[in-house]
Formats: C-alpha cells, sequence, structure tokens
C-alpha cells in the first residue's frame, strides 16, 4: 500500500496501478483492511486507472466499490471522472449528481472536490449546461 501511495503521490499512475492494484486483489480474496483504508485504495487505484487513460478498469474497480458501499460519494465523483475522460457530459453529470445526493456519507474532515475546479473535467468548463448543473448540485446540499 505505501508503495501505492508514494508513486500516487509522485504522480507516477502506471506505477500507483501495479502495487495497488496486488493490494486489491489480494483484499478481495481475503479483507484486511479497516474501512478508511479499503476506501482510499479504491479511490486511488480507480483514480490511477482513470489517469492513465484505462477507465474500463477503473469502472471495474469502482463497480466492485460501489457494491460494497453504495452510498460512498467518491466512487461516484471519480466515476464520473472516466466519463469525462472520454467526453461524455451527460454521464459525468449524472454522477457528480451522485456524488453530491451522498455527500454527507464522507468522513468527518473530507469534503467532496469542486468540479468547477477539478481539471478531470476542464472539458466542461465552459459548458453552460455543466456549470448550471453543477451549481444546482452545489445550492441543493449546503
Amino acid at each position: 500500500m505505501r508503495e501505492g501511495d508514494a508513486a500516487y503521490g509522485a504522480k507516477n499512475y502506471s506505477a500507483a496501478v501495479a502495487a495497488y492494484q496486488r493490494v486489491f486483489e489480494r483484499e478481495q480474496a481475503q479483507p484486511k483492511l479497516d474501512k478508511k483504508l479499503w476506501y482510499g485504495l479504491t479511490e486511488n487505484l480507480a483514480d490511477s486507472y482513470t489517469h492513465t487513460g484505462d477507465v474500463r478498469n477503473a469502472r471495474v474497480v469502482l463497480a466492485q466499490g460501489i457494491s460494497k458501499d453504495y452510498k460512498f460519494p467518491m466512487f461516484y465523483y471519480i466515476l464520473a471522472r472516466t466519463y469525462a475522460e472520454e467526453g461524455n457530459e451527460i454521464q459525468t453529470i449524472t454522477h457528480i449528481q451522485k456524488a453530491y445526493e451522498n455527500k454527507k456519507n464522507l468522513p468527518a474532515g473530507r469534503t467532496l472536490p469542486d468540479p468547477m475546479t477539478d481539471e478531470s473535467f476542464a472539458a466542461f468548463a465552459d459548458s453552460a449546461e455543466f456549470k448550471k448543473a453543477v451549481s444546482r448540485m452545489s445550492a441543493r446540499t449546503k
């Protein structure tokens, strides 16, 4: 896990995928991580896959995460990033909305990233529909 964290922190996402995937597979076979570490592993592995352009495997990891905790907002937020990577604005907005709907389930001290400043959604920065949807979601969850 530390190897993956170090690679992730250095933005070496290919190395992070390799390290995290080993831990993820072991965790699937024999769960040992506490919930906080498991969330971090799942988030970082999926996010690393997304950064390397492998949205298919990111979605596989996120599907497994959602199957274990469908109320954890970051799984949906990272799923939105996978759709943004493909330029699919409708699915991006749909999954950001699910993240906002579950925002209250974030652990204490964590906040949902702002989609308007997240570089993952830069392709939609000038989209009136994207801006309107994010503004509407933000207003509803304040």
